[in-house]
C-alpha cells in the first residue's frame, strides 16, 4: 500500500487523505516471496473474510482487485484455481458491492485472460493493449464484452497522463448531431473574407492546402492573430517551426505573439509530429 500510495501521488493523486477519512481501504493480498510448495487442497476464505470485513467497515460501494492472476500464480492446479474465481465473483456479487478485477494477459491479441475463466464470470470486459508499432508504443482500449447494453466496438487510442489519468481518443461517434452556426469570423484578410461570401463559420474545418513557399503559415498567422486583436484565446500548434522561429516571424509581419502570449490571449505549441502517437498530442 505505501509503494502505490507514493506512485499514484506522482500522478497528481494524494490518496492519504481519502485513506484518513476512511474512504478508501488497502488489504495487502501479496503473496510471501518464498517458495511454495502445494500440499493438499487450499482456497481464499481467508481473504474472502478480510474483504467481507473491510467493506462493513467502511461501507464500501466499489472494490478493485488488483490483480486476481497474481493470487494464483504460484499455483498449478487449474481446476481450483478456476473454482475459486468462480467463489470471489459469486461472494462479491452477494455483497453487492461493484467490483474491478484486473488481470494479466500473454499476449496482446492472443487469449483473452490468463486462466480462460475471467471473461465468462465478469459482466463487462475490457481490454487494454500496449502495442509496439513503427518504432512507438500505442496503447488502446477496447470494450469487448457489456452485458445487457450496447457499446462502442473495436480499439480506440488512449494516453496517461498526470492529474487526468485515461484519455481516451474518440475516432468515431453514434450520431452525427454536432451543433451549428450561422455566425462568421474573419480570417484577418478582407479580400479572403469577400471570397468566403463575408468570412468563416465559426464552427467550421478550414483547410489550407499549399506548396513549401506557399504562404500557408502567413495565413495561419493572419488569422490568429486577427482573433487575439479581438480579445478571443488562441491556441496555436505548430509542428515545423520552434517557437523562437514563428515569433520571429509574426514579429516581420508586424504582430506582436509575445505581446499576446503575455496576455493569456495566445498560446503556442511546438512539437515534432514523430515525437509521440496521435492520442498524445490530441489528449
Amino acid at each position: 500500500a505505501p509503494d502505490l500510495v507514493r506512485n499514484v501521488k506522482r500522478m497528481g493523486w494524494d490518496l492519504e487523505p481519502l485513506l484518513a477519512k476512511r474512504c478508501l481501504m488497502f488489504i495487502d493480498a501479496a503473496p510471501e516471496p518464498v517458495p511454495i510448495e502445494e500440499s493438499g487442497p487450499y482456497d481464499l476464505s481467508g481473504l474472502l473474510v478480510q474483504i467481507k470485513y473491510a467493506i462493513q467497515e467502511i461501507g464500501a460501494e466499489l472494490l478493485v482487485l488488483d490483480s486476481i492472476g497474481s493470487l494464483f500464480d504460484q499455483f498449478s492446479d487449474t481446476a481450483t484455481v478456476r473454482r475459486e474465481i468462480f467463489r470471489i465473483t459469486d461472494t462479491l456479487k452477494e455483497l453487492g458491492v461493484t467490483a474491478l478485477l484486473t488481470g494479466e494477459r500473454q499476449e496482446e491479441y492472443g487469449q483473452i485472460s490468463r486462466h480462460g475463466v475471467e471473461e465468462f464470470v465478469s459482466d463487462t470486459v475490457i481490454i487494454l493493449r500496449n502495442v509496439l508499432k513503427e518504432e512507438k508504443c500505442r496503447r488502446t482500449i477496447q470494450v469487448l464484452k457489456m452485458r445487457g447494453d450496447a457499446h462502442f466496438k473495436g480499439e480506440y487510442p488512449f494516453t496517461i497522463s498526470p492529474k487526468v489519468g485515461i484519455s481516451i481518443l474518440p475516432l468515431s461517434a453514434r450520431e452525427l448531431k454536432q451543433s451549428s452556426t450561422s455566425v462568421r469570423v474573419s480570417s484577418g484578410n478582407a479580400k479572403l473574407d469577400d471570397m468566403a461570401g463575408s468570412g468563416l463559420f465559426r464552427d467550421s474545418i478550414l483547410l489550407i492546402s499549399g506548396p513549401t513557399g506557399g504562404g500557408k503559415t502567413l495565413l495561419a498567422t493572419t488569422f490568429a492573430a486577427e482573433a487575439c486583436r479581438k480579445g478571443e484565446k488562441v491556441l496555436l500548434l505548430a509542428y515545423e517551426e520552434s517557437r523562437a522561429q514563428l515569433l520571429r516571424n509574426a514579429q516581420s509581419w508586424g504582430l506582436d505573439f509575445q505581446k499576446w502570449e503575455e496576455e493569456g490571449l495566445l498560446r503556442v505549441i511546438c512539437q515534432y509530429p514523430e515525437a509521440m502517437g496521435l492520442e498524445d498530442h490530441y489528449c
